[in-house]
C-alpha cells in the first residue's frame, strides 16, 4: 500500500513538472487553459534546425537530436536512484522526477515545432516506457506521451510488439 501511495505521489509530481514546463514556456496558453496549449504550440513559428554549431564545427541536426535523446535517457530517474533518496525527497517532490517531467515537456514542444524530430521523439518515449530500470510513474508519462502524440503527429511506431507492462499502461490511462 505504501508503494502505491508513493508511486501515485511521484506520478503527480511528474505531471506537475510537465505542467510547469508548459506554463513557463507558453504562458499565454496557460492563462487560457490547458486545452489551448497544443493549438498554441502548433501556431508557433518553426525553429530552424538544419544544423547545430558546436565548437566552430557544424554537426547535422540529426546527430544533435540523437545525442540530445541519449542524454535525456541517461537523466531519467531510476529505481536504483529512488532507493538512495532521503525521506524528505520520497515524501516531497524529488528533483529528478520534476526534471524528467520538464525534459519530456521540452521534447514534446520541440517535436511539435519541428516535424523531423517527431519519429525519434516517439521512439524515445517507447524506449523510456519499456525501460524496466526507470521509475514506473515516469514510464507511464512516456507511454501517455507516446500514445497521445502518434495520431496527431502521424508517425508510425509499432506498439503491438512493445514490452510495456500492463501496470504501466494502466497507470498511464489514469493520467
Amino acid at each position: 500500500m505504501k508503494k502505491k501511495v508513493i508511486g501515485t505521489f511521484l506520478l503527480a509530481a511528474l505531471l506537475i513538472g510537465v505542467r510547469i514546463y508548459f506554463q513557463t514556456s507558453h504562458p499565454e496558453a496557460a492563462v487560457r487553459g490547458n486545452h489551448q496549449i497544443k493549438s498554441d504550440i502548433e501556431k508557433s513559428e518553426p525553429t530552424k534546425t538544419d544544423s547545430t554549431v558546436v565548437s566552430e564545427k557544424t554537426i547535422p541536426a540529426e546527430d544533435s537530436l540523437t545525442s540530445e535523446l541519449a542524454q535525456a535517457e541517461k537523466n531519467l530517474p531510476t529505481l536504483e536512484q529512488a532507493k538512495t533518496w532521503s525521506e524528505e525527497e520520497i515524501h516531497g517532490t524529488p528533483v529528478a522526477v520534476m526534471e524528467s517531467g520538464k525534459e519530456i515537456g521540452k521534447l514534446i514542444d520541440a517535436a511539435e515545432k519541428n516535424p523531423e524530430r517527431r519519429e525519434p521523439t516517439l521512439k524515445y518515449f517507447l524506449k523510456c516506457a519499456e525501460n524496466k530500470e526507470v521509475l514506473p510513474s515516469v514510464r507511464a508519462v512516456c507511454w501517455k506521451s507516446l500514445t497521445q502524440n502518434i495520431p496527431g503527429w502521424k508517425v508510425f511506431v509499432p506498439l503491438a510488439e512493445s514490452e510495456v507492462p500492463e501496470s504501466v499502461r494502466i497507470l498511464a490511462g489514469k493520467l
